[in-house]
């Protein structure tokens, strides 16, 4: 899900989190602070409290040292107000209406602590193990309380009552010499026989021991309610002060990079759809910026590349028209010269047999010379006939040989061109390799423009593919030409022959027609011209088979070169295909519709 998501909306929400998570963080920590503090103010009035109970215990004790009352008088009436007590509750019960039962420092103690207790609504208690007050006895909670105390040998100790949702802070009563006069030995008390001033049996303590504490009782719900109401207050305060600061960055997110992002994400869209007339438009100067201007020279450089692409591609559609004229021109050529060759062929096969029957009715020359100077007269006319054919072949020849080194001349040049499509192609692989490594860099943002820069580098090895195939068919051309050419220069050698050995069987026949007169005389030379114009005429007869043959294999090859022009032009317009979805910044570059219409025929 958090993949699907757009690149702001991504920042947004770290930004939110991270805000959130913070603020978490920092109010729970606020929290405890409150709750701590608000603990240990607390703790610290509660032991104010016991402070100050245990200075008046120190106060009142020092005043007795002092001589400040009168013992004599006060036990009198203390002694006389217990009258009839028994029991230890009835003696202090009594005590507690007597002057001197106020004057003990501990009693002094807890009567302070506890009117200021009372004003800050705590409650007060005074607890021993065995307390000779049932009501001062501790209880479980408490002994465990003063156990731990007496173990950590501390002279305070706290805990939180969550069953009673309290404060209980307890202070150590430590014995002193004035704590002897009731708690200590008979020696401490001599007049009392063991018992204390009231009539209690001392415990027989020693100054320094730790016997009881005093102990507040706080309760937390007041405390509790104003640290809710502080962590509320800051609760509140804070989430409008975060409010505030997730908007204000979340405009300067949006203004510095979430709207920068957008329009290289839109500009790569349409890069895509090959449309290389478009640019970013740069932000500032922060990496955002930098790949803005990357990006505009990358489309910059395509722009040009794919410009001369194009171009390279109507230069080859054209030089692949003419081309392809001058193979149908070569084509045709070789047709005619084949069809000469064999209406050659027949004529010096005719020639043949005349000569065959020339010599077979040499004998009856001398009476038919009239016919025998027809037929040498015929003979001429066939001999100039063929000398004239010879002739026409030798300039097809000559002709042929022109348009083959006129198609060596245009494949060359179109070796040329293929040349720099290959530079061009493997220039576009380098441009898309370099593209697909700064995409990579550019991590998800560059993502769609991977693609383009993979969907280019596979173009331009289909290109580099086809120009390699096409400098493979043009050498093959080439190499064929080259053969043709030789072929006909032969040709043309052996024509040449043919020529000369036809004249002569011209001058031949005219040397016939002059002497024809002289023919009964010269009928046995005659028969010897016969026979020698016979070898001639078969030689004759055999070189034009050669001629024929060579016709042919030029006519053959004429038609291969056919086929590899229209494979040529196959592989143009497939270059012309692929390159058409780019729309570039550089006008009139393209296949116009003259070439369009040839690619299609």
């Amino acid at each position: 899900m958090f993949d699907r998501m757009n690149f702001g909306t991504k920042i947004i929400i770290v930004v939110v989190l991270s805000f959130i998570i913070s603020y978490t963080v920092n109010f729970l920590f606020t929290k405890n602070i409150i709750e701590k503090n608000a603990m240990e103010a607390l703790i610290s009035k509660a032991k104010a409290i016991t402070v100050e109970a245990e200075s008046a215990r120190n106060f009142v004790a020092e005043l007795r040292a002092k001589g400040a009352f009168d013992d004599t008088k006060m036990l009198a009436d203390l002694k006389e107000k217990m009258g009839g007590a028994k029991s230890q509750d009835e003696i202090l019960e009594k005590a507690r209406t007597t002057a001197y039962y106020y004057t003990i420092p501990v009693v002094a103690a807890w009567t302070v602590a506890e009117a200021k207790a009372a004003d800050a609504n705590y409650t007060v208690r005074v607890i021993r193990i065995q307390a000779r007050n049932k009501k001062n006895e501790a209880t479980p909670l408490e002994r465990d309380m003063l156990q731990k105390m007496e173990s950590a040998k501390a002279d305070d100790y706290w805990i939180i009552d969550k069953d009673s949702n309290a404060l209980r802070y307890i202070r150590a009563i430590v014995m002193k010499q004035d704590c002897m006069l009731c708690h200590g030995t008979i020696s401490d008390y001599p007049a009392g026989g063991g018992n204390d001033p009231l009539g209690i049996k001392m415990e027989g303590w020693k100054v320094g021991d730790q016997r009881g504490a005093f102990e507040i009782i706080a309760d937390l719900k007041p405390i509790q309610q104003e640290v809710s109401n502080a962590i509320v207050r800051t609760l509140v305060i804070g989430t409008v002060l975060t409010t505030i600061v997730i908007f204000l960055i979340f405009i300067l997110i949006k203004k510095l990079a979430i709207t920068p992002v957008r329009d290289i994400s839109r500009l790569l869209a349409l890069v895509a759809e090959g449309d290389l007339t478009v640019s970013a438009k740069p932000h500032g100067q922060d990496d955002i910026g930098i790949l803005a201007v990357s990006l505009n020279k990358m489309v910059s450089a395509f722009n040009a590349m794919i410009g001369k692409i194009l171009s390279s591609s109507g230069n080859v559609v054209a030089s692949v028209e003419i081309l392809r004229t001058s193979a149908e021109k070569t084509s045709h050529g070789a047709q005619n010269q084949s069809d000469q060759a064999a209406q050659i062929a027949t004529a010096a096969e005719e020639m043949s047999q005349t000569i065959t029957d020339i010599a077979r009715n040499a004998a009856v020359a001398s009476e038919t010379s009239a016919q025998a100077m027809q037929t040498a007269h015929t003979g001429k006319q066939v001999a100039d006939g063929a000398v004239e054919t010879v002739n026409q072949v030798y300039l097809s020849t000559t002709e042929l040989a022109t348009m083959v080194e006129r198609l060596n001349n245009r494949v060359s040049e179109i070796g040329e061109i293929v040349t720099v499509i290959y530079e061009i192609a493997d220039q576009t692989n380098l441009l898309a390799l370099n593209a697909a490594i700064e995409a990579a860099r550019a991590g998800e943002h560059g993502r769609g423009f991977a693609v383009v820069a993979d969907e280019v580098r596979k173009l331009a090895e289909r290109t580099i593919k086809a120009t390699t195939e096409i400098s493979s068919k043009i050498n093959a051309v080439q190499t064929e030409s080259g053969h043709t050419a030789r072929s006909m220069e032969e040709a043309s050698t052996e024509v040449s022959k043919a020529t000369e050995f036809i004249k002569n069987v011209g001058e031949s026949l005219t040397s016939i027609v002059d002497s024809v007169v002289l023919v009964r005389d010269q009928i046995t030379q005659i028969a010897t011209a016969v026979d020698e114009q016979s070898a001639v005429s078969e030689e004759v007869t055999g070189n034009i088979e050669k001629t024929l043959t060579i016709a042919r294999d030029i006519e053959h090859m004429s038609d291969e070169v056919k086929k590899e022009v229209n494979n040529l032009s196959n592989i143009a317009t497939e270059l012309k295909t692929s390159t058409a979805g780019f729309k570039t910044k550089t006008a009139g570059i393209g296949f116009s519709e003259d070439n369009q219409r040839q690619i299609g025929r």
